[in-house]
């Protein structure tokens, strides 16, 4: 089971494809995109013109079932032409406590709403418009499923499941409480079919009189509930679950699946015996758009939600997607935390190991599918998240109109696993929701034997009732865990990682666990594989803090690499397994030490790593605030067809790739300049035949003291690479800020004192002024844009396209264009502020530096502009000509220091000289050379990895022919 989520997560049905191709949203244009439709997605896969979304905790007083207490959600629901928005679901409040008795999260359903709108903006640009509010938790379609299985031609093939997962042999231990109940949250089921209806579960609190006797929201629901109702153009629920076509008996087989009435003398028996049945229909009577003319799920989540406010001790859930979200997650936790039922879910029929939904979610039991003879079937999913197996091959089972029907999915062996769960649960009836699960999953078979090529892919095996019901087991699993490296907890290459873990037992005592890690992964080394629990009671925790596990991220470790891990525990005969996930090389982190928090990657942009789509990072916050960026990113030139760049470019959808990482993007706090010091090197080789020839060394650093806690510095060093001198040189930031709302009502204007370009929201909503300072020199440059190239008088926009002409103009015109935004409410703007021109000598460096800047008024962020300047002059030691030759022969202290395992070395010649730089031991032995050329007079910098050695003291010496000195550093591994 799993009792966290893995960075890749698995599932089955189609919850919803979500990857799709609307057309292009001509009315209303949203840039700010804090979601995405993933790819894939087709308008069959969600409900048109709907949200679910989650209000955040502050606006909980003044929301109640129909109405929100924010103006500014109800405004942008407003531009909507928005429906009636309501709860999701109603009746529902704030949990009294944040966490189980286990220490569990409980799920808040409280302040989740949906919302149908009619204006003809795009679904995902209205996601984003109540993203952008700054009020909601999340937003995401409404995703509709498909069911799991793959029908057959109905026969009179034998129940071989019943025999392989040993019910008859359990059968002689439990039969199956009555008063255990397992949800059939589905396309309905046959009431009175002659071998269900005797285990139809019935709500006698509310007989069908019209009334909501039982005050629970659901006027007589005595049979269960129909969430989908008779048309899905309109849905309303009603209290008839039954299936009354073909395109819906896919529930009728589900329940016979699970507990078809057993020992009757009539049809066939279902793993469950004497368990009852919640029907809970979440299909439309008249959906015939599903695959063979079958329905869609498309209250699958609220389905799950009723089953458990219902009482439901397991939940089954036959179908599913390549999607899910918050919300999704949030209906799972509810019914297995907040309420004590066991989610089970199909596993998917896609051949594969890609993510499917809800049965990867946290805390489901995942089923992946096998046949009479143990092995996969050929359409089953597999994966590191699969949790058991169950046969689904050729079911033979109850179907609509009191019939009969062999099927084959995923869809048959996740009911079978809930009806041998119903039955642990019988047997076991103080168990938790976990207990059952982890049972049900610890005691399975073993059929690696049988499936050579999905070892361990298959979950723990092919699940037995007996076994489950006999077999005294530990199960040990992972509840949480840490990855750290006692630097900077990035796990970059040649860092040392350490996992450390909180470990439960849900079941049987255990004497002495221990762990031991494994991957296949070739980016990183294991070093220490093996830790110790020791003795852990029954639902007792233990943790490995003072034995962590220990890999090492390999020097050629991909940058952004998901290793998977493999963890085996072990206590005697008891042996199980599980994996976690841990992202190392990671291109791109987030600058956070002061009140402005901004996301900065490998390759020359701030705000997002992953343009347009924007979920790997913040983008750019002030105080806490919503993000105010969309896109942020370095351009260089030195001509209108030689630009180096990483900002939008001839497709407005994509990004310019000129700039490559040479050395990642990495954060230090606190750092040895300021309390957080970022640095990353790139070239602009990406460019191919057309680029500069250039190294940019670039700094980046974040001060908390009260005058200077309103900027980020960013300070670039460009070093020509070429043999000759480069002339006619430009650098600058583009900038896409987004004060407020869509980032409509935006203007810009430029700040000459202190070369400041600036953006603020006409309404003042939110208070925040924004902008990029130059803080190096006079020859600055600065350009405001009007986003959309149609607006009356634009020179040019960025909706279109950003051209190589365009960026030469904005980069090269002096102040070209100060304003942008127009009069009166302003509009959606950017800007481009940069430095130059530059003559940059062959292997010779400039320096230049930029301050991003935030206050709440346009004198503080002039204020704070002008306090960057000062901090970057004197406490960086930099002057504004840095380039300059410096007066005297210099070494200076290498930084960081201590390191690990990289570290720079500054040196300036006061003339040209040849120049050596070794690094040597405490016995005098040259370690390293780290320059041993002749290099024109200035300031210059040496990068020294030392990956490949031991903790402990070392030296640096810098011998020209005019001037030698030594300096010591020290490496801490």
């Amino acid at each position: 089971m799993k009792n966290y989520i893995l960075s890749s997560l698995l599932l089955i049905i189609v919850v919803g494809l979500f990857s799709f191709s609307n057309k292009p949203d001509t009315t209303v244009s949203t840039k700010e995109v804090y979601f995405k439709m993933p790819e894939g997605i087709s308008q069959n896969d969600y409900v048109p013109n709907t949200i679910i979304f989650k209000l955040k905790e502050s606006i909980r007083n003044g929301s109640g079932n129909d109405f929100i207490g924010s103006p500014v959600v109800n405004y942008a629901l407003s531009q909507l032409s928005s429906e009636r928005v309501a709860k999701v679901f109603p009746g529902k409040e704030k949990p009294e406590s944040d966490f189980s008795i286990h220490g569990e999260k409980l799920a808040d359903l409280s302040l989740i709403y949906i919302v149908k709108y009619n204006s003809p903006v795009a679904l995902e640009n209205a996601i984003n418009d109540l993203y952008a509010t700054g009020e909601v938790e999340y937003a995401q379609p409404y995703y509709i499923q498909n069911l799991d299985f793959t029908p057959n031609d109905p026969s009179l093939g034998s129940q071989y499941f019943i025999t392989k997962v040993a019910c008859q042999q359990g059968w002689d231990i439990q039969q199956g409480d009555t008063n255990v109940y397992i949800g059939i949250v589905d396309s309905g089921s046959d009431l009175d079919h002659p071998d269900l209806s005797a285990n139809i579960k019935k709500n006698y609190a509310d007989p069908i009189d019209g009334v909501d006797n039982d005050n629970n929201g659901y006027v007589d629901d005595l049979n269960g509930w129909d969430f989908g109702g008779a048309d899905y153009n309109n849905i309303v629920g009603d209290n008839n679950p039954n299936c009354l076509g073909s395109n819906t008996n896919h529930g009728s087989h589900v329940s016979g699946d699970a507990s078809a009435v057993t020992n009757n003398g009539v049809g066939v028996a279902g793993p469950g015996f004497k368990c009852k049945l919640l029907i809970v229909k979440t299909s439309a009577d008249n959906d015939t758009r599903g695959p063979g003319g079958t329905a869609y799920i498309l209250k699958g989540y609220e389905g799950i939600v009723y089953a458990a406010d219902r009482g439901c001790a397991v939940i089954n859930n036959s179908w599913g997607g390549s999607f899910a979200s918050s919300f999704e997650q949030d209906a799972v936790t509810y019914a297995t935390i907040n309420k004590n039922a066991l989610v089970v879910c199909a596993a998917g029929n896609d051949n594969s190991s890609a993510p499917h939904y809800p049965s990867a979610l946290k805390y489901v039991i995942s089923v992946a599918s096998t046949n009479s003879t143990d092995t996969r079937s050929s359409f089953s999913n597999y994966g590191t998240t699969i949790d058991v197996s169950a046969p689904g091959s050729s079911i033979y089972s109850t179907l609509y109109n009191n019939g009969y029907a062999t099927f084959d999915g995923t869809s048959m062996a996740s009911p079978i696993a809930a009806g041998v769960a119903a039955i642990i649960k019988s047997q076991f009836p103080s168990y938790t929701a976990l207990q059952v699960g982890e049972k049900l999953r610890v005691t399975c078979d073993n059929i690696n034997g049988t499936n050579p090529s999905y070892a361990d892919m298959l979950g723990k095996g092919r699940v037995n009732m007996f076994r489950a019901l006999t077999v005294n087991s530990p199960s040990i699993r992972i509840t949480d865990y840490t990855v750290s490296d006692g630097n900077n907890n990035v796990p970059q290459p040649n860092d040392t990682l350490r996992i450390t873990g909180t470990f439960r037992n849900y079941l049987d005592a255990a004497a002495n666990v221990s762990v031991t890690v494994s991957t296949t992964s070739t980016a990183v080394t294991i070093l220490s594989n093996t830790a110790t629990l020791g003795a852990m009671a029954t639902m007792g925790t233990a943790n490995n803090n003072s034995s962590p596990l220990r890999i090492r991220v390999n020097s050629n470790a991909p940058a952004n690499s998901n290793v998977v891990l493999k963890l085996v525990y072990a206590d005697g005969a008891y042996s199980d397994f599980e994996y976690i996930s841990v992202i190392v090389n990671p291109s791109y982190f987030t600058m956070n030490g002061n009140k402005i928090a901004t996301t900065i990657n490998s390759r020359g942009n701030f705000t997002y790593n992953n343009y347009p789509t924007n979920t790997q990072g913040i983008g750019f916050t002030y105080n806490n605030g919503s993000n105010l960026n969309f896109e942020g990113g370095l351009i260089m030139a030195t001509a209108n067809n030689k630009v180096s760049d990483v900002v939008r470019g001839a497709d407005p959808n994509t990004q310019n790739s000129d700039l490559t990482s040479v050395i990642p993007f990495t954060i230090t706090t606190p750092g040895t300049v300021s309390v957080q010091d970022g640095s990353a090197q790139y070239n602009d080789n990406g460019a191919g035949g057309n680029k500069i020839g250039v190294t940019v060394d670039f700094r980046s650093y974040a001060f908390n003291t009260p005058a200077d806690d309103d900027y980020i510095i960013f300070k670039y060093k460009i070093t020509n690479t070429n043999a000759s001198a480069i002339s006619n040189f430009y650098i600058g930031i583009y900038s896409d800020w987004d004060v407020g709302t869509n980032g409509d009502l935006n203007k810009a204007d430029y700040d000459a004192v202190n070369q400041l370009g600036y953006i603020w929201r006409t309404d003042n909503n939110p208070n925040s002024y924004v902008g990029m300072s130059l803080l190096t020199g006079t020859n600055v440059n600065y350009w405001a844009i009007d986003n959309d190239n149609a607006v009356a008088g634009n020179p040019w926009g960025v909706y279109d396209n950003f051209t190589d002409i365009e960026k030469w103009q904005a980069l090269s015109s002096n102040i070209g264009r100060q304003t942008a935004g127009g009069t009166g409410t302003g509009r959606d703007v950017s800007h481009v502020l940069g430095a130059g021109p530059f003559s940059i000598p062959a292997n010779s460096s400039i320096y230049v530096g930029f301050a991003l800047v935030a206050a709440e008024n346009l004198n503080d962020l002039k204020t704070n502009a002008a306090n960057a300047k000062i901090k970057y002059a004197s406490v960086l030691g930099i002057s504004s000509n840095e380039n300059l030759i410096p007066e005297k022969f210099q070494l200076h202290q290498n930084y960081p220091n201590p390191f690990n395992p990289s570290t720079t070395i500054k040196f300036g010649l006061a003339q040209n000289s040849f120049v050596k730089i070794s690094v040597y031991d405490m016995l005098g032995r040259e370690v390293a050379q780290l320059v041993n050329q002749r290099l024109n007079a200035g300031t210059h910098e040496a990068s020294f990895n030392a990956s490949n050695l031991t903790s402990g003291t070392y030296f640096y010496k810098l011998e020209t022919e005019y001037f030698t000195e030594t300096k010591k550093m020290l490496l801490i591994k």
